[in-house]
């Protein structure tokens, strides 16, 4: 009897046990916090393994107990006892593996969604976790840990917060301007270059405080240095602006792509030497006359010793890692040399990848054209953009025509690895009969899954990249007629869930259109959509007042409404 009561007593405490950890996630998400995933960790494991196996184990034991005072009666039938006695150890058995098998499909159901989360803790004491949907790519939420088992999403920083963070991290001097409508908020600090100047910046209130103020910086001082140097040097990965052009007026966010970076023209072997010397001032220049802090941030190292470096639209990436050696103690010959070593490696490097690949577009064309003239192979290594026409096979895999259609634009397909293609523009100016290689890289490296493209004009006009199977999309604008690309910021609409997770479901931008002095594009879900019914229930509308630089949230078409289009 009093064996049977502690069982009792066992299972009545582990059921109790498992209610209070359900009922206090439950309480937690009624004030907006979530269980840390350590703590997630132990609930799963309790209610998924260690309560059943101890609901188990108990009523095993009370069964097993009964069956042994039935065999002490002197009446008792053995062989329906043991017949009975088998049936338990079946049963026993099959509950093992049942409970076995849910915790596995639960365990593999959290590893294998967005559930799974590892919890990083930052220098401040904030949560970052990582998330990953399966065989998808990462993202980040950030959190505030809130009595050691629970975490609070991160909603923003305060005015006075995100000024003690600006204060921190870029200069005790920057001053707030204001906060935009967009969201951004702008800042600004004293140019040391230019008395009575300031460096304008932008600068978002969510915890990575994601910022342009390291480039528009080294921006500053790159303005100041190159110009009047007589060497062209633009900025962007597609040599897209002016170092003028690029600065930051504090009306709009400007030079917020991790890839943007200085394009030094220097034009090959016969100008390595005059480009190496000016290279070398200008390092000296960041690190005794600038206020750039190269020696004090990863990022701000990597965007000072990354440079695009080449003529015309022949850039290649040029590294000059390790930054020490080029911002130390060396002498200035030193440091000349050695960059005159490294860029003589990295065009010889680039001239042999050219011809490579010019040799491997001359043999494609050689099998669909059986030969070429002795003109057109002069041709084929002399003029680039005349040498495509002889071996383009006429594949392509978005087309676009502006106006009558004597202008037209292809997207072809360069190369391709782990289902993500790196795409190039082609153009025709004589209805298609003739096609030219207009960009070779207008994404600036960037690949995709999928593309499409429209031009609003001959100059103007988007693109978008597709990701994780269709599940996502970039949206890319460009004002030079293709030559490059640049990334979007789409303000986005986020919601939140009933557990709390908040994200944004409509990210997967159709292709833009003008409307009374405005730029609009619809938003849909992807592949993976399934919020509020997905795409047949609504889009999202943006617009953009900037020339399509930003898009900021309209409102939701649905589809009795005339601008829904699936």
């Amino acid at each position: 009897m009093k064996n049977n009561r502690k069982l009792l007593y066992i299972i009545i405490t582990s059921v109790i046990i498992g209610a209070v950890m359900e009922l206090t996630e439950y309480a937690a998400h009624q004030f907006g916090l979530e269980l840390r995933t350590f703590a997630q960790g132990i609930k799963g494991i309790y209610l998924w393994l260690i309560m059943p196996f101890i609901l188990l184990f108990t009523v095993n034991s009370y069964v097993k107990s009964c069956f042994n005072k039935a065999e002490l009666k002197q009446n008792a039938d053995i062989r329906l006892l043991k017949t009975l006695s088998l049936l338990r150890e079946i049963a026993v058995v099959i509950l093992f593996i049942g409970i076995w098998a849910a915790a596995l499909f639960r365990g593999m159901f959290y590893v294998f969604t967005s559930e799974m989360v590892s919890e990083e803790i930052m220098a401040d004491g904030y949560i970052q976790g990582e998330f990953a949907d399966f065989l998808s790519e990462s993202y980040y939420k950030y959190y505030a840990p809130v009595a050691v088992i629970f975490r609070e999403p991160f909603t923003g920083w305060s005015e006075e917060e995100l000024v003690d963070k600006v204060h921190e991290k870029y200069s005790d001097q920057a001053e707030f301007v204001e906060k935009q409508a967009d969201g951004w908020n702008v800042f600004r600090m004293p140019d040391i270059l230019v008395k009575g100047e300031y460096i304008f910046f932008h600068v978002s209130d969510d915890y990575p405080m994601d910022s342009n103020a390291f480039f528009q910086i080294l921006l500053s001082e790159a303005v100041h240095f190159w110009n009047g140097r007589e060497r062209y040097v633009t900025v962007d990965s597609n040599i897209a602006a002016s170092l003028e052009d690029a600065v930051d007026k504090g009306d709009e966010v400007g030079g917020l792509d991790s890839s943007a970076r200085l394009c030094v023209t220097c034009y090959g072997d016969e100008d390595i030497a005059v480009c190496a010397a000016q290279l070398t001032d200008w390092l000296e220049f960041v690190k005794d006359v600038g206020q750039f802090p190269y020696d004090k941030d990863e990022a701000a190292y990597k965007m000072l010793a990354n440079i695009k470096v080449g003529s015309g639209s022949d850039y290649f990436y040029f590294s000059m890692y390790p930054l020490e050696d080029f911002m130390g103690d060396a002498l200035w010959e030193i440091k000349y040399h050695m960059l005159c070593e490294r860029l003589n490696e990295a065009f010889t490097q680039h001239y042999a990848y050219i011809e490579e690949h010019k040799k491997n577009m001359k043999e494609a064309g050689v099998e669909q054209n059986n030969e070429l003239s002795d003109e057109s192979e002069e041709s084929y290594y002399h003029e680039p953009d005349t040498d495509f026409t002889y071996v383009y096979d006429g594949s392509y895999e978005k087309e676009c025509l502006i106006g009558d259609g004597e202008v037209r634009y292809r997207m072809i397909v360069e190369d391709a690895a782990l289902g993500k293609r790196f795409y190039g523009l082609i153009k025709s100016t004589d209805g298609g009969e003739n096609w030219h290689m207009f960009s070779w890289d207008p994404f600036g490296g960037q690949m995709g899954m999928g593309v499409d493209f429209t031009f609003l004009d001959e100059d103007f006009g988007f693109a978008t990249l597709a990701h994780n199977g269709g599940d996502s999309a970039d949206l890319y604008v460009t004002k030079d007629g293709g030559l490059s690309y640049q990334l979007v910021i789409i303000q986005g609409y986020t919601v939140t869930l009933e557990d709390g997770y908040t994200y944004n479901p409509y990210d997967y931008p159709q292709m833009p259109y003008t409307e009374d002095d405005a730029i609009y594009v619809l938003c849909g879900q992807g592949a993976d959509g399934d919020y509020n019914g997905g795409d047949s229930a609504g889009l999202a509308l943006y617009k953009s007042q900037d020339g399509g630089n930003t898009f900021t949230f309209a409102e939701i078409i649905t589809p009795d409404m005339p601008l829904y289009i699936m």
